[in-house]
């Protein structure tokens, strides 16, 4: 276990600074970036967090009141060699990989806090005609007019499984609590999911047919012999890109050969904050720098990804002042954070039930983001936010258009009976990060060969003992015409990489390579985000069954997979059989959708980005692109091979 490491800064939420962060990579030894031309000891460094959200390390010993150098003009060029000077890191120089986290403490910008959220709630809330409010006894000017979040189904499910509800009432009781604090809308990223889906599926269809003419044209020039070797003839395997701890590890560990095979289409998250920031920023009559968004995730690396430069956006200033930059998603709260949150609405209302009862012992955070997750039950219900919060209703009544949601926050019998949620496709369970394999497979199988798949896709494992590595292939006239594969974990995505770096044959050519890999960092997927809620103890820490009984040995419970599989089951269907919710007749609260089922997607395509998926204007609105952030590239830009090196990461986690 690592050192613990003293984090000068306060604002943290706790479920950041107390969270048992494992989502990404398992702990380090050594920090990927380097001290005075060295590994950084751990043991030997502390961490000083100034404003601006940076993080500096030093050297044990040396004065916090050492020089600070300038921040270096290349991400990943050389760090100061001279003793006692500190390297800044700032959010999006972090890998995420665990170095310099201990289970106790996790150093975040404080842009990405819960704090930061509450003080753009406060400023919303001032008088429409103010101009200035006051933060901290200053005086500063005013800019955040409204504030809408965006909750992702994972994060829902997490909460309404403490909580004992259906995903519906969930969806309902979160939209009363977020509108009773003051946030004007509530959205599901499950709405941007089914664009994230259209886009990448019509991308690989592309890819592939691309890499099987250059292959074509390969054997034409070469009578029949092919060359595996030539990369740029085989744009395959196609890798996911909706999670952002394996896009940063691309990007700062492999560089152009990994870079090239990472699909180019936006996360959920990401496609959402460009609507907020546009569509739903002019139906609410406010500028796109001035309406706060707030995403609710699985994963504290969606911290990372809101942080990008590419998910940003030019805003003019008025009177002449220019462009600046505001972020589409401006901060991202895990399900943690949110449970705290509800915690303490909980206090503040008066209401002590199960909650200031909660252990505060720093051991205990998980206790109390439970004992505020099981309050959402006493929450305020509303009516969902329209179809970007995936609400549908039953034949006959109007969904409503994307801007309706003007809703009242009572509920009527007629409108309890209609409303339900759109939930993704996945026939025979599985997909509960998306579902980006079971779409892109059933598309391309479709499209590309005329096959229509039906039922479960007919998975295996090729290790027993490693459910996180599936492969499903496809075959036509006895021949495997595609051959695809969800590889969660570290371990997997390696495995993945060496393939890719070693050229091998793609499926769809009879090799034992992969056409299309969905891959998340967390094992089992974005339901086990490092964000969400851990599964519950039999007994809370500091049980004892009378007052001078021992402590329990082991507080038992709930292990991890058995709740991977109770949100899996919520996710899907929006109930949990084995325990009651959501069952009967009428009970139903989520109903499965094709992506190109979505009429509300097909209307924003013809009326907001005037193009089909797939088009020049869909990819110049719902694609990004990805940066050589490797050691290679710090020095090729003028950084020393010494200095470069040593901001390569080991592999062997």
């Amino acid at each position: 276990m690592l050192v613990a490491l003293r984090v000068a800064m306060s604002g943290f939420s706790g479920a950041v600074k107390l969270g048992d962060l494992d989502d990404f990579i398992n702990p380090s030894q050594s920090c990927v970036v380097a001290l005075n031309g060295d590994k950084l000891d751990l043991s030997a460094a502390e961490l000083a967090v100034p404003e601006g959200g940076e993080v500096l390390l030093r050297k044990r010993g040396v004065p916090s009141t050492a020089s600070t150098p300038p921040a270096p003009v290349v991400r990943g060029a050389p760090l100061p060699s001279a003793p006692g000077e500190a390297v800044k890191v700032s959010l999006s120089d972090c890998l995420a990989c665990s170095g310099c986290v201990t289970s106790a403490e996790t150093v975040l910008l404080e842009a990405q806090s819960a704090e930061a959220f509450k003080r753009a709630l406060r400023e919303a809330s001032e008088p429409a005609d103010a101009s200035a409010f006051v933060v901290d006894g200053e005086t500063t000017r005013r800019k955040i007019r409204a504030v809408v979040v965006t909750v992702a189904p994972q994060s829902r499910a997490s909460l309404a499984a403490v909580a004992g509800l259906d995903a519906l009432e969930a969806a309902r009781r979160l939209t009363g609590f977020f509108k009773s604090i003051g946030v004007a809308r509530v959205f599901d990223a499950a709405a941007a999911r089914d664009v994230s889906l259209l886009e990448t599926g019509e991308e690989f269809c592309a890819r592939f047919a691309e890499a099987k003419l250059k292959r074509r044209e390969k054997e034409l020039e070469n009578d029949g012999a092919t060359d595996d070797s030539d990369a740029e003839a085989h744009p395959l395997p196609v890798l996911s890109s909706a999670c952002p701890g394996f896009v940063c590890y691309a990007e700062k560990t492999h560089g152009p050969t990994l870079l090239k095979h990472i699909s180019a289409v936006k996360s959920p998250q990401a496609v959402m904050g460009t609507i907020v920031k546009s569509r739903v920023a002019e139906a609410l009559g406010v500028a796109p720098d001035a309406l706060f968004h707030a995403s609710v995730m699985p994963c504290f690396d969606k911290k990372l990804e809101a942080s990008r430069a590419d998910f940003s956006r030019d805003v003019e200033v008025p009177e002449g002042g220019g462009a600046t930059a505001t972020q589409e998603t401006d901060c991202v709260l895990t399900t943690g954070e949110v449970a705290q949150l509800i915690a303490d609405a909980a206090e503040a209302s008066g209401e002590t039930k199960g909650v200031s009862d909660s252990p505060a012992g720093a051991a205990d955070a998980a206790a109390r983001a439970r004992a505020g997750a099981a309050a959402l039950a006493r929450a305020p219900r509303a009516a969902l936010d329209g179809w970007l919060a995936c609400a549908g209703t039953s034949p006959g009544t109007s969904p409503g258009t994307a801007m309706d949601t003007d809703c009242g926050d009572a509920l009527t019998t007629e409108e309890e009976r209609s409303e339900f949620l759109y939930a993704p496709s996945v026939p025979g369970g599985g997909g509960g990060s998306g579902g980006y394999l079971d779409y892109t497979f059933r598309r391309a199988a479709r499209v590309l060969f005329g096959v229509s798949v039906e039922g479960p896709l007919p998975f295996t494992t090729p290790r027993a003992k490693n459910p996180d590595l599936r492969e499903v292939t496809l075959e036509v006239g006895g021949k495997t015409v595609l051959r695809f594969a969800a590889a969660y974990g570290f371990r997997n995505i390696q495995n993945v990489v060496r393939k890719c770096k070693a050229g091998a044959a793609f499926g769809g050519d009879g090799g034992d390579g992969y056409d299309f890999v969905e891959i998340m960092a967390c094992p089992s997927g974005c339901l086990n985000g490092g964000g969400q809620l851990p599964p519950p103890p039999a007994f809370e820490p500091g049980f004892r069954l009378s007052e001078h009984a021992p402590l329990p040995t082991t507080l038992g419970g709930t292990t991890a997979k058995a709740l991977v599989d109770e949100l899996e089951e919520l996710y899907h269907t929006g109930g949990l059989r084995a325990r009651g919710i959501g069952v009967g007749v009428g009970a139903a609260s989520c109903v499965a959708r094709e992506p190109s089922a979505n009429r509300d997607v097909a209307a924003m395509y013809e009326k907001f980005v005037r193009g089909d998926v797939g088009s020049a204007r869909a990819k110049a609105m719902w694609h990004t692109r990805y940066h050589d952030r490797s050691a290679e590239a710090a020095m090729s830009a003028g950084g020393t091979a010494a200095a470069a090196a040593n901001l390569k990461i080991t592999s062997d986690w």
